[in-house]
């Protein structure tokens, strides 16, 4: 992946190497031996994670023009004692990030310290070497580039992990507009409709707002079979009552994350990136006399051999390119299996291409970000404080007219009261009687029929007043949102709409 051929991103399998024990960073001598200058754990008999040697040149300072993003040490020696369990493999396999030393430099701001790259999502906001060193965090302009893999077995992970993406994005950003940004890896996930990562993209369009959509039948069908891919049931088996319900729930919280933060995003077209044996397939052995199913595209040596098994290929898209449409525009990308005839026959990984996913690449312009004029941005503002100035006033004013009817009408009680006390008892009585004490009387039935009413006009008039403020914000554009949210603090557009 480029941005102006500056930007890359990788997903790289470090060797973890026996070290002498060392305190601080490595060696100069140890960097010129393909080992790169990385930081090493806080538990120093643990040895440190160092890039591969066919890889390495790529950051060596003193011959390449790039840098490397990595998560720290302790992120890759998590990964590693995973794999240690799982694989028997003493390696960390991480996502990373590559950049041009001479056109891109880090940038970090006082929001984004509050995250830290793991090794299935690098995050990393850039500014380009032009803009000067002295540039302030209040004035800073900077691209995000984010390198993931997203979990292959949970679509709420998944949901999970883009979420953090998107956060670090904007913790990156000091204005009301969110900076450009691309995400590229592997989903795991191909980003149909009725899935919950669909519903991060916008619709038919850059500028349309991604808003959740009603659910018709067409829609619920398709919800019902990528819930269905997601949770790997059977072929015709449909998801339980709670499974769906689960689906939706987590499909409307992304809905409503994208809309109150004001995102757009978009996906390149790219082609298939995966092709294997179909999973809901057997497949023969040729001979017509007996079936067999793989455990894996790797379980035969020779792409003549698999030609052999007579079984159906099928193709995936898992890997992508998200951006936003509104600050980058797409150049041109990589063909990927609809241009690799010889792996769409025999599957990946192959004797030509040895990896199981295709790579994907592509290339970026940045856009100037489209900003609201001084004018603009006043203006709807100033309509926004106006209607809260109005539903304040009418809130106050049904407010002060119920107190001042329900203060008369216990003046009324009052005053009845104290003419019913005034009325002279039998004397006899009076004698044997013992004093009453004193309590607050039961509120006369007008009374009670007014608090009703009155509460009734005031749920009322909140939910007229909530209509208005969710058509307000209904009909206004990306931009002007995202300038009503930052004025807003804390508070997202929507929970303005439904609470004032």
């Amino acid at each position: 992946m480029t941005c102006e051929d500056d930007v890359k991103n990788d997903e790289s399998n470090y060797d973890h190497t026996t070290r002498q024990q060392k305190r601080g960073r490595t060696s100069r001598k140890e960097d010129e031996g393909g080992q790169i200058d990385i930081q090493p754990t806080t538990d120093q008999t643990k040895p440190l994670f160092v890039l591969p040697t066919w890889i390495s040149p790529l950051v060596n300072v003193d011959v390449s023009p790039y840098g490397i993003i990595l998560p720290e040490q302790a992120e890759l020696n998590k990964i590693a004692e995973r794999n240690v369990r799982v694989l028997q493999a003493d390696a960390a396999v991480t996502n990373a990030i590559f950049y041009k030393r001479d056109k891109w430099r880090p940038y970090t701001n006082s929001k984004s310290y509050n995250y830290s790259n793991t090794t299935t999502c690098v995050v990393q906001a850039f500014l380009s070497v032009d803009d000067g060193m002295d540039q302030s965090e209040k004035n800073a302009d900077p691209i995000v580039i984010t390198s993931i893999h997203l979990d292959a077995q949970r679509e709420e992970k998944r949901v999970q992990q883009l979420l953090r993406c998107l956060e670090q994005t904007i913790a990156s950003s000091s204005t009301p507009y969110i900076p450009p940004l691309i995400i590229a890896g592997d989903y795991n996930a191909e980003l149909f409709r009725g899935s919950c990562l669909y519903e991060f993209l916008s619709r038919d369009g850059e500028t349309e707002e991604p808003v959740a959509s009603s659910i018709d039948a067409t829609k619920t069908q398709e919800m019902q079979f990528e819930c269905s891919k997601a949770l790997r049931l059977p072929s015709n088996t449909s998801p339980s009552k709670e499974e769906m319900k689960s689906w939706y729930e987590l499909h409307d919280s992304v809905a409503n994350y994208v809309t109150d933060h004001c995102w757009t995003l978009k996906r390149i077209d790219t082609g298939c990136t995966r092709v294997a044996y179909d999973h809901d397939e057997e497949v023969s052995n040729g001979n017509g006399d007996a079936t067999m199913k793989p455990k894996d595209e790797t379980a035969t040596n020779s792409d003549s051999t698999m030609e052999q098994l007579q079984g159906s290929m099928a193709q995936w898209h898992l890997d992508h390119f998200v951006y936003t449409p509104l600050t980058l525009t797409s150049l041109g990308k990589w063909a990927t299996l609809e241009d690799d005839h010889h792996s769409a026959k025999f599957g990946l990984p192959n004797r030509i291409i040895p990896t199981d996913h295709l790579p994907i690449a592509a290339s970026f312009r940045r856009l100037r970000h489209p900003r609201l004029s001084k004018e603009e941005k006043d203006t709807v503002v100033a309509a926004m404080d106006e209607i809260n100035n109005r539903h304040n006033l009418e809130l106050e004013t049904i407010q002060t007219e119920t107190d001042r009817v329900k203060e008369e009408l216990e003046q009324q009680q009052r005053l009845k009261d104290e003419q019913q006390s005034a009325e002279p008892e039998n004397t006899e009585v009076q004698r044997t009687k013992k004093p009453k004490k004193s309590k607050k009387s039961r509120p006369s039935p007008e009374i009670i029929q007014h608090v009703r009413d009155s509460r009734a006009r005031i749920k009322q008039l909140k939910a007229d007043q909530s209509a208005e403020r969710h058509k307000f914000i209904g009909c206004k554009s990306v931009l002007e949102r995202m300038e009503l949210q930052h004025s807003l603090g804390g508070r997202s557009c929507r929970q303005w709409a439904e609470d004032g």
